[in-house]
């Protein structure tokens, strides 16, 4: 993040505590959000966090505010109490307007009211970590907020914060501000799938049941970012 990124710390602490106070951790959380509006493997890469929030706080109600893109990689998670949507015009491919006037739209959403009517959460962690997401959850009356210093910014609204290194996995990173919570018995940072039974027959009308003791291997070769795929020519041939 450069000096211009910097400069807007100073008014988000302002407002940090004046528009929108921070409160105490909770022991108990009656909910907590995690905010996650981003592309499909980023959301896959936070659901070992969801399982370390279940483990420390297992009476909490656990919200995750995810583009409405995302909603199925959740379904049947039963780490995750409730899913919500929440397209963000920032950090994901699926909004294509991501200007400031956008941003400024959505901050006065329907689905943001929605969420804003609920009263408050008592703990949020905005997983990415940006100067947006800390507005968004001072909006949302996050008490007690998680971010991450540097990259997008942000940390000046948070009571905590875990920082930024292109050196951890996205994956381990989100872990590592659910450990700010107090987590100690953290999974394996490798994302978590729950598939649903109707998912499951399908899967086996496709290929078959599966024998006992067998395994199948399911390769993908798309992705967001081109420059990031296996591209479709090499994954046909390889395949012959």
């Amino acid at each position: 993040m450069g000096w211009k990124g910097a400069l807007i710390e100073a008014p988000l602490a302002i407002a940090s505590r004046i528009a929108a106070p921070w409160g105490d951790l909770p022991a108990a959380p009656r909910e907590i959000l995690v905010f996650r509006p981003n592309d499909l493997g980023d959301l896959h890469t936070t659901t070992p966090a969801f399982a370390a929030l279940r483990t420390r706080f297992p009476s909490s109600r656990i919200v995750a505010a995810v583009g409405s893109w995302a909603t199925p990689i959740l379904e049947n998670n039963p780490n995750v109490d409730e899913v919500v949507a929440l397209d963000a015009p920032w950090n994901n491919k699926f909004v294509n307007d991501q200007s400031w006037g956008a941003v400024a739209a959505f901050l006065k959403s329907d689905q943001v009211r929605d969420l804003r009517a609920r009263g408050g959460f008592d703990v949020g962690i905005d997983v990415l970590g940006s100067h947006v997401g800390s507005v968004l959850m001072m909006r949302l009356g996050v008490r007690y907020r998680v971010g991450v210093r540097g990259y997008r910014g942000g940390w000046s609204a948070c009571q905590t914060y875990i920082r930024f290194s292109d050196q951890v996995h996205v994956a381990r990173a989100a872990l590592d501000q659910v450990a700010l919570l107090g987590a100690t018995n953290l999974p394996a940072a490798i994302p978590q799938l729950f598939i649903t039974d109707a998912e499951r027959r399908d899967a086996e009308a496709l290929w078959g049941a599966r024998r006992p003791g067998a395994a199948r291997v399911i390769v993908g070769c798309g992705g967001g970012l081109e420059g990031k795929c296996w591209p479709a020519g090499q994954m046909a041939a390889s395949r012959a």
